[in-house]
């Protein structure tokens, strides 16, 4: 695996080479470091460089506040630290890209590409560091110089001290955005007790993660030390100061975001996001653009942090679909630039982030539980049918529900929230039938662009007319009642430890078509055949291919469900079905011989009628 990484590292010097078309041949990474690789031109400067060599001299460093935030995960600090510690010493882990002479703060270089790596190689050093601190409390005579020693050498990598005799040492790795360097400086002063909640209360969720990485590596740490701790933290200092790195410095912040770009399209994996803030904030060309550009992504990037981050790549996609027709994921990136971005002026390009920051925010509040954010433009009705769509879990539908409620919120009444109402209702119907059909996205998705276009540009006598025409295009896809009844009886709807929210739904729907009016408030999900059937005469190894189906199922009071509990049918129908208020469980009443005859054949029976049903119920 080893050899693959540094085959892999060839590739990838290759491909910077051929992106700025250099005719100077690059030198692979090999265990033994024997010759620098320069490329001139536009890269200033390209080398494979040991971790220690990289941090040494007076190269100090600062990761731009527009690079999204320090995000690496325990999965990534464990897979780091296998890789660290089980392969040969100067083990390759990846490249840096790093602009000179952009940064007024302390004569810095910018970290374009890198920091997740950076950060977390200097947060092992610490922890480290920690660790000779501990035992050089107990320890004398040579040890305790030698120990010194590395303390020293970690000082010099982890700081840097000014040649003026009053400077004082200053973090030689440093975060742009404030938030993140308080919380990353108390780590390396350890000025912090990360075990502390109290300390750790205030700290926001960037913060946090700095904190809670700390504390992993520091577990990591100690595992590996356990037996011979002087002798293994020697160890894996040493393997730390040998890591390589391919580093990348160049000139102008032209060539820096062409090799952040570069090193994307050559498989290196930045995602779209990480490619569209790098775009923007490029392409701004004065001081205040760049700033209000920078401030709108960030509110933008801290609107996801409240609920998914990993949506953001989903709803650029989406956001541009509903506004310009559709994209390709592979092709995103290339149409916001030419076509937003490209000969734009400041004005221009701090709208157009303007206006991703005002759909994110609804995008996030339509994907979310925050129902009071939406009351701010929709009705009961209108929020209600907007929910229904979170137990489906289709992403492509809300580009489209992006559009109809843009143009809801901006129309000023031309389209009203009844119309809403009535489209986000059919849609729902077409995106049930088209989930449980297992429909594929890409079948309609296009379907679903070109309605986001008409949306956008609305004229009520030309929507009226295409928006029939859209409904008859969806209509003809699932169309199928037999499929769709066959599909519905047969699936295994109720699963453990899930919320079963699409169970909820179906059910509430059928109830308040039968009891209209009435709320049926917090009920629960019954088993009428129970998942314990002893007391029918059976085992649990005997119906379990059958129990969680549809036919078997309702929804009961928690009180009524109690008293069912894992009775016999009789029982079951004497205490809640046949007395119930409800239409949807007398009903269970009237297959009260069928259960006690042959269960299988009653649920496949009921199961039946439920999918008649729902086929009335959720037409377009």
């Amino acid at each position: 695996m080893h050899h693959d990484k540094i085959k892999s590292a060839e590739q990838k010097l290759n491909n910077i080479s051929n992106i700025f078309q250099s005719n100077t041949l690059l030198q692979k990474p090999t265990n033994q470091i024997e010759e620098k690789a320069i490329v001139r031109g536009s890269i200033k400067n390209c080398e494979d460089l040991h971790f220690s060599e990289f941090c040494s001299e007076r190269r100090m460093f600062i990761v731009p506040t527009f690079q999204r935030a320090y995000k690496w995960t325990t999965k990534n600090i464990s897979d780091l630290w296998e890789s660290i510690t089980s392969y040969p010493s100067k083990y390759f882990i990846g490249n840096i890209v790093c602009l000179e002479g952009a940064s007024n703060i302390d004569g810095r270089m910018l970290i374009i590409d890198g920091q997740q790596r950076l950060i977390t190689v200097s947060l092992i050093l610490t922890a480290i560091r920690d660790e000779y601190k501990e035992i050089a409390k107990t320890v004398k005579g040579e040890d305790k110089e030698s120990i010194e020693e590395s303390l020293d050498t970690i000082k010099n990598i982890l700081t840097h001290k000014e040649l003026k005799r009053t400077a004082k040492r200053e973090p030689r790795i440093l975060p742009g955005r404030k938030n993140a360097c308080d919380v990353y400086i108390k780590i390396l002063d350890s000025k912090i007790n990360v075990n502390n909640k109290a300390e750790l209360k205030n700290l926001d969720g960037s913060q946090i993660k700095y904190v809670k990485n700390y504390k992993t590596i520091k577990k990591l740490l100690a595992e590996y030390i356990k037996d011979n701790k002087l002798d293994k933290l020697e160890d894996i200092l040493g393997r730390v100061l040998d890591l390589v790195i391919i580093t990348i410095i160049c000139e102008t912040d032209s060539d820096a975001y062409n090799i952040f770009e570069g090193l994307n399209a050559t498989g290196i994996g930045l995602s779209v996001a990480d490619l569209v803030k790098n775009a923007v904030m490029y392409s701004a060309g004065s001081t205040d653009a760049r700033k209000s550009v920078e401030q709108n992504w960030e509110l933008m990037e801290s609107v996801f942090e409240k609920t998914t981050v990993s949506l953001i790549p989903k709803f650029l996609r989406h956001q541009w679909i509903s506004h310009e027709g559709y994209i390709q994921g592979s092709k995103l990136f290339d149409s916001i630039k030419s076509k937003k971005l490209k000969g734009k002026s400041n004005a221009k390009i701090v709208n157009y982030v303007k206006s991703i920051l005002n759909d994110a925010k609804l995008y996030s509040d339509l994907r979310s539980d925050n129902d009071d954010e939406l009351k701010r433009y929709f009705n009961q009705k209108s929020i209600e049918i907007l929910k229904w769509f979170q137990v489906l879990n289709i992403d492509q539908v809300y580009e489209l529900i992006l559009a109809f409620c843009n143009k809801f919120i901006s129309s000023k009444g031309i389209y009203t929230e009844g119309q809403l109402c009535a489209d986000l209702d059919r849609l729902w119907s077409f995106s049930f039938r088209a989930k449980l059909l297992s429909l594929n996205p890409s079948d309609y998705e296009k379907v679903f662009a070109e309605q986001c276009k008409l949306t956008e540009r609305y004229n009520k006598k030309e929507m009226n007319r295409m928006t029939a025409k859209f409904y008859s295009t969806l209509k003809k896809k699932v169309s199928n009642d037999n499929d769709f009844i066959d599909k519905f009886a047969s699936e295994i709807w109720y699963k453990d430890g899930s919320k079963n929210s699409l169970i909820y739904h179906i059910f509430n729907t059928m109830f308040k078509k039968k009891n209209p009016g009435i709320q049926l408030v917090s009920p629960t999900i019954e088993h009428i055949l129970p998942k314990k059937p002893q007391k029918w005469g059976y085992e649990q190894s005997e119906i379990k291919e059958f129990v969680d189906n549809i036919g078997n199922l309702s929804l009961l009071y928690d009180s009524d469900n109690k008293k069912t509990g894992n009775e016999k049918m009789d029982d079951k129908v004497k205490k809640v079905y046949s007395v119930s208020p409800f239409a949807i469980n007398n009903e269970i009443a009237r297959y009260k011989k069928d259960f006690e005859e042959d269960p299988e054949k009653a649920i496949e029976k009921r199961a039946k009628a439920l999918a008649r049903e729902a086929a009335e119920l959720w037409k377009l």
